[in-house]
């Protein structure tokens, strides 16, 4: 019996060892501190604390549930743990910020998040003060659009150098670095393309290496040729980069803003600016735009480019909707990028179009709406750029401590400048000096050489920091480097319109009070084709969806017919009227009731 136990205990032992050496269990590591910048009563500061929860919710699971592997070179396993830091975005108070965040430095390991620029910039110092004396942490932004936050562009968009950004003084700002979005100047360019290629008929904008055609779009036929446009600016220091890219010739921001306006270098010959002034800058808080209306209105503007990052963008497009507004709402409404902002709206952002990061649950990546599903699953509400850029930032971190086994910033760094990742949003890398190319490295790498423009940089160092963007037309090309998207609002979702070739692409859509009272355009929906040229210009094709030409005739119905009962895309997607996504007999009987008719 004494020998029947001792080989019973024997044998449990033994099995016991067997089952450690299969699921070793490593002694815990000090949890990694992320400090997570936001102020979370603001949509976009709670949505990036959410994807951050989200991203160290899924790290933590890493590993049988034990965090990340040998992160500092122990052989540990260590968790995650958020610290929160509170931007005070709202009520704005930048001197709290910097508070918050010098508390917390001492006990943070990585920073990511900052939405508000003017909380940004002093945060920024005492950050780079921080980090010269301690080396560390290394902070990533994710909400942030101002250019000069990174890096100023010194040589290439400003004639003087800024001495507080990466590129002016790489050792004090190195630890600072952004994951989203693309800075003001892409993201001006970004919409300016959509407003200038497809409702004004030119391409391109100046610099760019393509051949310039010059045929009036869609909006410039139905009204007037200049389109009068009116521009809508909250008064934020971000903004202001964009508005003196429209009210001078450069992208040099100036004070006084250069006279007479100059809109032609952006948005081509197509365009003209209204009103006396031709701007409106409202507070960021606003909430009665009774006189900006009435401005828009007296000025006859057909086109009203309005930016926004905070509350009085849900204030404008919803009384600009009530008021149906006689021109077309583009730019940049980070409002109206909530999913529910349809109902918050009462549906009056109807054909509003924006900046944005997706639409409705657009597939940006195979990876995208699988984590658009879970999130609103967990937080009951859909996520804005904010929170997708800061999961895939956050998971970053994590996968780049996995690499390198260290938090040691001089070899973090390095390895963080050199990686390209696929993130939901897209492929991501970060700017860096390019040897005889563009040394921005914003846009276009061109040399003139054959299959340049899609070289992609492959000697590139990442060394400035900032979202590598080289994007902003009617097509997305392979790889699918992280891009902005422009949906617009129609029948309670966000489709997106631009770019064109993608799966989940649809028709833009004429508001069509501008096309049913007098003077409009009433075949604004019918005339999508004409006998305009097709042109292959380096990774573009324009197409003939740019060329309406007046009349609703043989040429409309037959483009329209060879795409019968096809998905339509890219310049076919005029041609699917009722934006069901096929091309079918209502879209040609549509077209049949306007046989013959001509632009009033």
């Amino acid at each position: 019996m004494k020998l029947k136990a001792t080989v019973g205990v024997i044998l449990t032992l033994s099995l016991a060892l067997t089952l450690f050496a299969v699921t070793p269990i490593s002694a815990a590591g000090a949890p990694i501190k992320i400090g997570v910048i936001a102020d979370k009563s603001l949509t976009e500061g709670l949505s990036l604390w959410n994807g951050v929860e989200m991203a160290k919710d899924e790290i933590n699971a890493w590993h049988g549930g034990q965090g990340v592997y040998n992160a500092t070179g122990t052989g540990d396993y260590h968790k995650i743990q958020l610290v929160y830091i509170d931007e005070h975005a709202y009520p704005l108070r930048p001197d709290l910020a910097v508070a918050e965040l010098v508390g917390a430095l001492p006990l943070v390991d990585w920073l990511v998040g900052g939405f508000r620029s003017e909380c940004a910039f002093p945060m920024r110092e005492a950050a780079a003060d921080y980090f010269e004396a301690n080396n560390k942490p290394m902070w990533t932004v994710t909400g942030c659009a101002t250019t000069r936050l990174i890096d100023c562009g010194f040589g290439i968009i400003t004639a003087t150098p800024c001495g507080q950004c990466v590129r002016c003084d790489y050792p004090r700002y190195k630890f600072l670095s952004r994951a989203t979005p693309m800075n003001d100047t892409y993201l001006f360019g970004a919409f300016s393309a959509f407003i200038r290629e497809y409702l004004l008929g030119q391409l391109p904008a100046t610099g760019f290496p393509y051949p310039t055609f010059n045929t009036p779009g869609k909006l410039a036929r139905m009204y007037q040729d200049p389109v009068p446009t009116y521009l809508v600016m909250e008064n934020l220091v971000w903004t202001d980069t964009m508005l003196a890219c429209l009210l001078g010739s450069s992208y040099i921001p100036a004070s006084p803003y250069p006279t007479p306006p100059n809109p032609a270098a952006v948005l081509g010959n197509h365009c003209v600016l209204v009103g006396t002034p031709p701007f409106s800058r409202p507070a960021w808080d606003a909430e009665d735009f009774t006189t900006t209306l009435n401005a828009i209105e007296a000025s006859g503007a057909k086109l009203v480019i309005h930016v926004f990052s905070a509350l009085a963008g849900a204030s404008f497009i919803k009384q600009f909707g009530q008021r149906q507004i006689e021109a077309v709402a583009v730019g940049i409404n980070v409002e109206s990028q909530l999913d529910a902002f349809w109902t918050i709206s009462g549906g009056f952002c109807e054909y509003e179009s924006f900046l944005a990061s997706m639409g409705t649950r657009s597939a940006l990546m195979p990876t995208t709406p699988a984590f658009w599903d879970a999130y609103i699953a967990k937080f009951g509400d859909a996520p804005v750029y904010t929170g997708l850029a800061s999961h895939d930032a956050t998971l970053t971190f994590a996968e780049n401590l996995e690499a390198i086994n260290t938090l040691d910033v001089d070899i973090a760094i390095p390895y963080a400048e050199q990686r390209v990742r696929d993130g939901l949003l897209g492929r991501f890398k970060y700017t860096g000096p390019h040897p005889g190319k563009n040394p921005y490295n914003q846009g276009y790498d061109y040399d003139g050489s054959a299959g340049s423009i899609n070289n992609l940089n492959p000697t590139r160092t990442g060394g400035l920091h900032d979202v590598w963007s080289y994007e902003t037309g009617a097509t997305w090309s392979a790889p699918k480097y992280v891009r902005t998207q422009i949906p617009q609002w129609i029948a309670g979702k966000q489709e997106v319109v631009w770019p064109r070739d993608q799966a989940y692409s649809k028709r833009y859509t004429i508001p069509p009070w501008m096309w049913e009272t007098a003077g409009g355009y009433s075949i604004a929906d019918t005339d999508w084709a004409g006998t305009g040229p097709v042109v292959i210009a380096g990774p573009t094709v324009i197409s003939p969806y740019l060329f309406p030409d007046g009349i609703v005739d043989i040429v409309d119905i037959t483009s329209a017919a060879a795409y019968w009962l096809e998905l339509p895309a890219y310049y076919a997607l005029e041609a699917d009227i009722n934006g069901d996504g096929l091309v079918d007999i209502y879209d040609v009987s549509r077209m049949g009731k306007d046989w013959h008719k001509t632009a009033a």
